[in-house]
């Protein structure tokens, strides 16, 4: 039973990887306060945890995130 929750979770991070290799934007608030750390990936709609800033851009429809489950 263990085995197949964690499998299923190794695969929700992965598709989470794969979304923001495709549709992440580096967050323009982290580059601008602190140039030395790596930026937080920001997927569209999503809010920053480290500076508050959310993207304004449209969320992914179902179509786009469902791409990577095909």
């Amino acid at each position: 039973m263990t085995g197949d929750q964690a499998d299923f979770w190794h695969a929700v991070r992965e598709a989470t990887r794969q979304l923001k290799a495709k549709h992440g934007i580096p967050c323009p608030e982290c580059r601008r306060l602190q140039p030395k750390r790596d930026p937080t990936i920001l997927l569209p709609g999503d809010r920053c945890k480290v500076d508050g800033y959310r993207d304004r851009r449209p969320r992914l429809t179902k179509e786009q995130v469902g791409e990577l489950w095909e």
